[in-house]
């Protein structure tokens, strides 16, 4: 039985990234720069005609939850596949978002959650940080999805539950947590210790060669180019530049002591844990 390798992350935390280094190394074979290379690693895919509203006209995360496994169980049958995930991993009405069975391991990618709100706030154009503050903070569940495809709908939840979910379910599933900040302190090291851990579980030759080739290509500034020019199609609502700045520490200039403190009070421990604060 062949299984799923999430990518997985919070919105906005490097996992387009690390989707581009997986795509470069693993299936870029004619050693040029290709931003089309990603669709390589997609989200997983509902069936195309699911009820996903309910009688009042909004979405309902609970009709979705029935077609999580049954869509992850057609892949069985193709080969180890990469699946880029910003779902937390969630149960719902009893139906659980993935388990063993489905899954062979997790790459979990995540970044300081005061950074995120920066990002989030440019590229979602919500109109100020208290409100986006809000939206990684409050209880409620959200969902990501595009009107062009629907079916590829994501289930976020808060930045705490979407963390936690992942790295504290699946016993037995092999994870490794990567930070966006250590990608940017040393792409090449991240990509390495991605591959080590891939390879305790599947047939990957660790080619230096192929690593400088995956990290050049998969250069931020190159990606945002190709975004100016059109030629990066996943940011399909045109909603803000999706590569805009991919820099650490932003939130110092932007936020004020208050919302700081704020999202530091929710995510204390989740913090302290990964070495934000």
């Amino acid at each position: 039985m062949k299984k799923i390798i999430w990518v997985t992350s919070y919105p906005k935390s490097g996992n387009t990234w690390m989707r581009y280094l997986l795509s470069n190394y693993f299936y870029n074979h004619n050693g040029v720069f290709d931003p089309k290379i990603i669709k390589h690693i997609d989200r997983l895919e509902l069936p195309k005609n699911m009820m996903m509203f309910n009688d009042n006209g909004k979405i309902s995360i609970n009709k979705i939850s029935q077609y999580w496994i049954p869509a992850q169980k057609k892949l069985q049958n193709k080969e180890i596949k990469f699946i880029k995930n910003h779902s937390a991993n969630l149960t719902l009405d009893n139906n659980n978002f993935t388990n063993e069975e489905q899954s062979l391991a997790i790459i979990q990618v995540v970044r300081d959650p005061r950074d995120i709100v920066v990002s989030g706030l440019n590229f979602w154009n919500i109109d100020n940080y208290d409100e986006m503050i809000e939206k990684i903070c409050c209880d409620e569940f959200f969902t990501i999805y595009q009107k062009e495809n629907p079916h590829k709908i994501e289930v976020i939840g808060t930045w705490k539950v979407n963390f936690l979910s992942w790295s504290g379910s699946l016993k037995s599933v092999p994870k490794i947590i990567i930070r966006y900040e250590d990608m940017i302190k040393n792409t090449e090291d991240q990509l390495f210790r991605v591959l080590k851990f891939l390879s305790n579980l599947m047939n990957v030759k660790i080619d230096k060669k192929k690593i400088l080739f995956s990290v050049k290509n998969s250069n931020f500034l190159k990606l945002s180019e190709a975004e100016s020019k059109g030629e990066f199609t996943e940011n399909v609502q045109k909603r803000g530049k999706f590569f805009r700045e991919g820099k650490c520490g932003q939130y110092k200039e932007e936020l004020n002591t208050n919302q700081i403190k704020k999202i530091e009070n929710s995510f204390y421990k989740e913090m302290l844990f990964l070495g934000y604060i």
